[in-house]
This record gives C-alpha cells, sequence and structure tokens, in this order.
C-alpha cells in the first residue's frame, strides 16, 4: 500500500523547524541530492549520495542490479533515504523498505 509522503509521522530534527505538507511535497520534488541509508551483508550500515526524482507519492533512483547497494536491498529492503539541502531546514528523511520496479530501463529500482 502507498502512503503519501505528507501522511507519514514527520517529525523536526533538533532545533529544525518542522514541515509543513506542501513545503515537504515541494523540498522532496525540487532537484537534491539524497543519501540512501542501507544495511551491509555483514550488518553494517553503509552510506551513498544518490540523485532521485520524486513523482507522484515515489522516489525514483536509477542503479545497476549488480551494484552493492541494489544487491544489498535485496536482500533486506529496510532503508532510509535523507533529502538534503544547504539552507535551513536542510533536510527531510523518509524511512520505509525498498521495492524494486520493473521499467523500461532494466536496472530501474524505485522506492515507496
Amino acid at each position: 500500500m502507498l502512503v503519501k509522503l505528507t501522511e507519514l509521522p514527520f517529525q523536526p530534527m533538533g532545533s529544525q523547524p518542522a514541515f509543513r505538507p506542501d513545503d515537504l511535497e515541494r523540498f522532496v520534488a525540487a532537484p537534491r541530492i539524497a543519501v540512501l541509508s542501507y544495511t551491509r551483508r555483514d550488518g553494517s550500515p553503509a552510506q551513498v549520495p544518490i540523485w532521485y526524482r520524486y513523482r507522484d507519492g515515489r522516489f525514483y533512483m536509477l542503479t545497476s542490479a549488480t551494484s552493492p547497494k541494489a544487491k544489498a536491498l535485496a536482500r533486506d529492503p529496510r532503508a532510509c533515504l535523507t533529502v538534503q539541502d544547504d539552507i535551513a531546514p536542510s533536510s527531510s528523511t523518509v524511512t520505509s523498505r525498498w521495492q524494486r520496479r520493473p521499467s523500461r530501463a532494466a536496472s530501474t529500482a524505485g522506492w515507496r
């Protein structure tokens, strides 16, 4: 079941102000770099910068099916995506499960 981003329980981080729902949608829809966090095979955390596209309530990221992140997420779909900006409020974090989605590009995977 797809849950809208604005329906997730967001909390402000530290002294940062909370996003209003419309501001949150605009923030993640803008071209930004995100940090994708996942768990390696040995249980240690891994983080990688990744470009994404946010459309229709979903985050789309492109990676090779043989990349370390794709292999790790196929093994354990728990992940965290932090969308960053250098202007306060500086980030929004989404914790969810990764889901591979077939698309026109064979190596495309999606997040919802």
